[in-house]
């Protein structure tokens, strides 16, 4: 949500973890297809998801562990452990840090004049006239 807000085009898939091995390979297929820039994935329990993802795909990985689903997941602290300890590349946030990881991931996006939103490349991530706002309006309009 907090994405699209700010203009940025979101690709999402639900219920593709690595006990469904079939589910992931398909919605890593169909992802690719669409050349995302970046990959914001969630997993809770063991947290092995986001590795299976940043070792299938071409763009930067993005690990969100959650609090949330059955087991013996520490509400998130086993997820968030096994994330820190990936051997693929991966960037990751604290538990259930959706918002600050979609702020992270809009960072790749507003940084670079031209930065592909919407699904067009080379078109700003900004509103008319959002670059020529002072920084301090800028800020309020966003949350800070």
């Amino acid at each position: 949500m907090v994405l699209s807000e700010l203009g940025i085009r979101v690709i999402r898939q639900y219920d593709v973890g690595v006990a469904g091995l079939h589910r992931l390979l398909g919605a890593i297929h169909r992802l690719e297809a669409q050349r995302p820039e970046v990959y914001l994935v969630f997993a809770g329990r063991e947290g092995a998801l986001p590795t299976v993802v940043a070792g299938l795909v071409r763009a930067p990985v993005v690990a969100v562990p959650t609090s949330i689903g059955y087991g013996r997941g520490g509400r998130g602290e086993a997820a968030l452990n096994a994330m820190l300890q990936s051997c693929a590349p991966l960037a990751v946030v604290n538990i259930d840090a959706a918002v600050p990881a979609a702020l992270f991931v809009a960072q790749h996006f507003t940084e670079r004049p031209g930065a592909a939103t919407g699904g067009a490349r080379g078109s700003s991530p900004h509103p008319e006239g959002a670059r020529e706002r002072p920084r301090r309006q800028r800020r309020r309009e966003k949350g800070f």
